[in-house]
């Protein structure tokens, strides 16, 4: 049996600093990653060719929501939705990490100290950290949403950073009305 080969779809996105590109992958109905913002769509098919060799453009329906959910975000901060999730490649313990994660509220924030408190490891906030850094499913597990103790912003690996954070952190809390 022939097994079912990644699609990915590349595309354009609005954010507070211009147009930037994200991509999107999945297989057998699965989001394996979500990915942005991208300076361009060079560098956003590069990132697919290299995290997913092999894998081949498509535009299959659960990748277009995903992508037509994903500018309504950024448009307008709806809320995603849940989507199905390839978490295969992580660890058990990156596995609880982005369950906890993904159960923070749209415009919520919680600290790594909480995440790590509330999935029984106590004292492991570094970890979660760590974990967080593995995260291919921006948005999808809301790492963004995780700050430090102190409530400073911590770090954010994704493409543009810290600024990035602060940006989608803002546009939730704006459409929450939490600001």
């Amino acid at each position: 049996m022939e097994s079912a080969q990644a699609t990915y779809i590349l595309f354009s996105v609005r954010v507070e600093f211009g147009r930037r590109w994200a991509a999107a992958v999945e297989k057998k109905g699965r989001v394996l990653a979500l990915r942005l913002p991208f300076r361009d769509r060079g560098e956003a098919a590069r990132w697919v060719r290299t995290v997913f060799p092999g894998s081949i453009p498509g535009g299959s329906r659960l990748l277009r929501y995903l992508r037509d959910s994903v500018r309504s975000y950024l448009g307008r901060g709806a809320p995603l939705g849940s989507f199905p999730l390839d978490l295969s490649p992580y660890t058990g313990f990156q596995k609880r990490v982005f369950s906890r994660v993904r159960r923070i509220p749209h415009g919520g924030r919680v600290s790594y100290r909480d995440v790590a408190r509330t999935i029984g490891a106590p004292g492991a906030a570094r970890s979660v950290g760590q974990a967080l850094k593995k995260n291919r499913h921006l948005l999808l597990i809301p790492c963004h949403r995780v700050v430090r103790s102190d409530g400073a912003l911590g770090g954010f690996t994704a493409p543009g950073g810290i600024r990035v954070k602060r940006f989608l952190l803002e546009l939730e809390r704006a459409v929450a009305g939490l600001d």
